[in-house]
């Protein structure tokens, strides 16, 4: 049985529920949806938001359990199906994200959204065949429907990234034509204008695809909340925690934990947009490598965890951690613990693992202290390349550097300035490896990377699948790439991006000031 409606009351506290996951109120949430479980135990919106929450805070078991309940509760509706996707997605359980994907494209054929989602998971397998297919009906489903403009966009975007013969005049005018008749600074014209660009720029038509990509940037700039320049503050804060002990020439990793179980990490840090998914790709296919992706395992569940026990936020709390007791030693040990179960929950048992988010270069005197032999590789880019990719691309997240180039200088600046602070504490014990070199001698640099990191060069680390594959039993395991490059890293290794802000230089310029 599944009580499809809740009484008023029940359906408000769900709201709120919701609300308190929204403003990362999770204790509060649970509490909320456990109570309503106990009155409600067959409702399948209940199941739903408390396995999206469980899923939030990484209790797996859980969340998959209640999400499968949901699923079983709400047979007309797909968004259990999303979620149950994303959490074994999150546990790399591949052929069970393929499964589901297979149910549901049988279960809604004709919905818009789950063809979407269809595409966007064979585009990030590798599967661009069926991704294009997908995204074709999911664009000619939603032309149809004059509520379905954002989620048309989405479509597009993705579509022009799987088919170079989208890149023409009658794709721009057809997309024009949608965006005329879409409100000036809504999300939906803002995709619409990064899509425009797209054409243009591989038209070769410069001047209008800035022009474009300016216009996109300038309504996503309007839903950032704050300034780059209010970060100055907690970058000065990160050098000034951290200088006496490099004054002093103490390592900032030393422990008396050195000897620490676990896998030897691998952090690929830097701006985004500088090859880190290309890097991690053809890192991955090592015999002793796996990859946790972009994850917020350092910068939320560790920081957090020291927040609580020194009463101060990160990166204040460093000048009691960097102190040599035996009090920190327990608490290093225990954060050590707090990472290793997070890359279990995960099925990840590789001896090495990669974490790549970029902003982890904020917390590098963080992860030499608690990870006295992790492996950090500074990737860097030429600049105004990094620039151009930041711009001309849709960030999910409203950070104002991420759509303002001026503000993106500013943060650029931070960076700079932290990275020169973090080389010359550590030396070589952070390797630094360019982008522009990586492709020019891919062979090379990643036999160099692997000596750093104590490994044996392997062939495969440079193979790539040059052609859509024929999908297997076995191909249910691959590992989708869930970033910008998710389509480019999947071709064969080249420099075409090399220099690719050169015709943009003198407009962008102009509008850094």
């Amino acid at each position: 049985m599944n009580e499809l409606n809740l009484p008023k009351e029940a359906q408000h506290a769900l709201e709120k529920a919701q609300h308190c996951v929204e403003k990362k109120d999770y204790g509060q949430a649970h509490k909320i949806l456990r109570s309503l479980l106990q009155v409600y135990p067959h409702n399948g919106q209940i199941h739903l938001v408390l396995g999206e929450l469980y899923s939030i805070v990484e209790e797996f078991d859980r969340a998959i359990s209640h999400l499968s309940q949901a699923c079983q509760r709400m047979p007309q509706d797909y968004r259990p199906i999303f979620s149950l996707m994303d959490t074994f997605e999150a546990v790399n359980a591949h052929a069970d994200v393929t499964t589901l994907n297979n149910f549901m494209l049988a279960q809604f054929r004709q919905s818009p959204e789950v063809l979407y989602k269809a595409a966007l998971h064979c585009s990030e397998t590798g599967q661009f065949t069926k991704a294009k297919e997908y995204c074709k009906r999911c664009i000619a489903l939603c032309e149809s429907s004059s509520k379905m403009v954002q989620l048309l966009a989405y479509a597009w975007l993705l579509m022009l990234k799987l088919d170079a013969s989208m890149h023409c005049s009658s794709s721009a005018d057809q997309l024009i034509k949608l965006l005329e008749s879409q409100p000036k600074n809504s999300p939906q014209a803002m995709l619409l204008h990064y899509g425009i660009g797209e054409v243009f720029h591989h038209l070769g038509q410069t001047e209008k695809a800035f022009m474009q990509w300016q216009q996109a940037n300038n309504i996503q700039r309007m839903q950032a909340n704050f300034d780059t320049q209010d970060l100055a503050t907690f970058f000065g804060q990160i050098k000034s925690v951290h200088s006496p002990f490099t004054q002093h020439n103490k390592r900032l990793e030393h422990n008396n934990n050195a000897n620490v179980e676990g896998p030897i990490l691998i952090f690929i840090i830097g701006l985004p947009r500088t090859g880190s998914t290309l890097l991690e790709t053809l890192l991955s296919k090592h015999s002793a490598i796996e990859s946790v992706a972009e994850t917020t395992i350092i910068s939320e569940q560790l920081a957090r965890y020291f927040t609580q026990h020194f009463k101060q936020p990160y990166p204040l709390f460093m000048s009691a951690l960097l102190q040599d007791s035996c009090e920190n030693d327990t608490l290093l040990k225990n954060a050590r613990a707090i990472y290793n179960s997070a890359i279990k929950k995960r099925q990840l048992t590789a001896p090495y693992i990669i974490d790549k988010l970029p902003a982890n270069f904020q917390s590098i005197g963080l992860i030499k202290r608690v990870f006295p032999d992790a492996k950090i590789i500074h990737l860097s880019r030429n600049f105004d390349d990094v620039a151009l990719s930041i711009f001309r691309h849709h960030f999910a997240s409203n950070e104002p550097y991420f759509c303002d180039l001026s503000q993106l200088n500013v943060y650029h600046g931070f960076y700079q300035s932290l990275m020169a602070f973090w080389h010359k504490a550590f030396g070589s014990e952070i390797y630094r490896l360019h982008y522009e070199d990586l492709v020019q001698q891919p062979e090379t640099l990643i036999s160099q990377v692997l000596s750093y990191c104590g490994l044996e060069f392997e062939q495969a680390c440079i193979y790539q699948q040059t052609a859509d594959p024929a999908h297997t039993v076995q191909d249910l395991h691959i590992k989708p790439i869930k970033t910008l490059s998710a389509v480019q890293v999947r071709a064969p290794i080249s420099n075409l991006s090399v220099g690719n802000a050169k015709p943009y230089k003198a407009m962008m310029n102009e509008c850094s000031k």
